[in-house]
C-alpha cells in the first residue's frame, strides 16, 4: 500500500513526437487572426514543390466547402468555395484575404448570397456559380453595346438622305449618280428606284 502511495501518479516519461505521416494536421480556426498567422507547407510525401496549398477550416464555425488557398510565389491567401455540381467537384474564388478589406466576415456574406441563390431548400447545388458569375458579365457586355448603338440602321439612313448625302472626304455634297449608287444598296433594290 506504501508503495503504491509513493509512485507519481504523474507519468514522467518523455513521450514521443509524433512525426507529420502518423499525426493527424490541425485544422485552421476561421478567424482573420489565425488565417494571417497560417503558412503553408509546399512539399508534399514526395518533396515535390507545390505551386498552391489547400487547407481547412475547422467545421465548428465554418459553413461546409469554405477553403483557404495559399500561392507558393506571392504567398497570398484566397478563400475558395469547393462544391459539387453534376457529380463532380467544383471551385470557386470567393475573394482574397487582406487583412482589415477582406476578411472571414466579409467571405461568410459572400458566401451566403451565393448560397441562398444557388442551392434549394436540402442544400443540394441547383445552379452553378460559375455558370451564373460569367452569365452577370455577359450581360454587362451586351449592355454596353446596347448604350453605344443608340441608332438603328433605318434611323441612320434618314439621317444621311436628310443632310443630303455628305461626303466623308472632302467637305459638300456627293454628286447625284454617287447618290444613286450609295443609295441602292441602302433602300433595297427595288422597282420603284429605278
Amino acid at each position: 500500500m506504501t508503495d503504491q502511495m509513493n509512485e507519481s501518479k504523474l507519468d514522467t516519461h518523455l513521450v514521443q513526437e509524433e512525426t507529420l505521416e502518423t499525426s493527424t494536421e490541425k485544422k485552421l480556426l476561421f478567424t482573420d487572426h489565425s488565417i494571417e498567422r497560417y503558412q503553408g507547407n509546399f512539399l508534399d510525401k514526395n518533396n515535390k514543390r507545390k505551386v498552391r496549398v489547400y487547407k481547412s477550416f475547422e467545421s465548428k464555425n465554418t459553413p461546409k466547402g469554405i477553403r483557404l488557398c495559399q500561392y507558393e510565389k506571392t504567398k497570398s491567401k484566397y478563400f475558395v468555395l469547393q462544391y459539387w455540381y453534376n457529380g463532380r467537384a467544383s471551385y470557386l474564388t470567393i475573394g482574397e484575404f487582406v487583412r482589415d478589406k477582406f476578411g472571414s466576415k466579409e467571405c461568410l456574406d459572400r458566401y451566403y448570397e451565393i448560397y441562398k441563390t444557388h442551392t434549394n431548400d436540402r442544400g443540394i447545388w441547383v445552379r452553378d456559380p460559375k455558370q451564373t458569375l460569367k452569365d452577370q458579365d455577359n450581360k454587362v457586355y451586351e449592355a454596353e453595346a446596347m448604350k453605344l448603338q443608340k441608332k438603328s440602321i433605318r434611323e441612320v439612313i434618314e439621317d444621311i438622305v436628310e443632310d443630303n448625302y455628305p461626303s466623308i472626304i472632302q467637305s459638300g455634297r456627293l454628286v447625284a449618280s454617287s447618290q444613286k449608287s450609295f443609295g441602292l444598296p441602302m433602300y433595297g433594290y427595288n422597282k420603284r428606284i429605278y
